[in-house]
């Protein structure tokens, strides 16, 4: 993988979450930023060798990595808290009961508390797969991001007191052709472990791009890949 750069959000989870992915040497005071060296992110040993198919009947995490990880890389993984996401593929009702703004700015509110009744409209095939996996006392939490420009990968690696951080991920290659399309994602995460004390966790985003799923040099050739949709752990089979 190689690095963008890293953009720190030090304000409550009641700040907003917009980031856009630039050209490499052309970014706003709110893209992510020039490349730098690689990054490196302990992935699970414990799965199992994916078939030739990136993308099968089941939606799992790891079916997801494999579409821009390096086969054996050491690379991005999502945080053993994150229980599943839905991005771009909420449901009507799911964003109206969640989805709301703050402020003059209309900032997304970007980290709440989820019901079950939420977790069954707005993750329907995560649902049903939690029953017996948590202990009465876990608690629920939703956590959004709106991410641009399209195509990307988004994967939240880090849940924890001091702090949450996730990955947007975009193909390599030259200047890719990239729609302005802003992909809100929303990621469902398991506090088992009373994290969550208050509000006041910083958030840091960090963008990087592929080094398998490329863009060709004209920039207008970018593979097909299942990005969007409902996405759950491993774990929950």
């Amino acid at each position: 993988m190689k690095q963008l750069g890293l953009i720190s959000i030090t304000a409550s989870l009641m700040a907003s979450l917009m980031l856009c992915a630039c050209s490499d040497d052309s970014v706003s005071s709110s893209s992510l930023v020039n490349l730098s060296s690689s990054v490196i992110v302990s992935s699970s040993s414990s799965e199992e060798p994916l078939s030739s198919s990136p993308v099968a009947d089941s939606p799992t995490f790891s079916k997801y990595l494999v579409q821009f990880v390096s086969p054996g890389e050491n690379s991005i993984n999502f945080d053993s808290h994150v229980v599943a996401f839905n991005a771009g593929a909420l449901s009507l009702k799911c964003e109206e009961n969640m989805v709301s703004y703050v402020g003059e700015e209309e900032r997304l509110v970007p980290f709440k508390p989820i019901s079950e009744e939420n977790i069954a409209e707005c993750f329907p095939k995560t649902a049903s797969l939690l029953k017996n996996k948590f202990s009465p006392d876990v608690k629920f939490y939703a956590v959004f991001v709106e991410l641009g420009v399209d195509p990307l990968f988004a994967v939240l690696n880090k849940f924890a007191a001091d702090g949450i951080s996730f990955y947007e991920v975009h193909p390599g290659g030259g200047n890719c052709d990239m729609s302005a399309l802003v992909t809100r994602t929303m990621f469902l995460v398991a506090d088992s472990d009373g994290l969550v004390k208050d509000e006041n966790i910083p958030i840091s985003g960090k963008g990087v791009r592929s080094d398998i799923w490329k863009c060709d040099e004209s920039g207008r050739d970018i593979p097909s890949v299942k990005n969007f949709g409902e996405w759950y752990s491993d774990s929950l089979l």
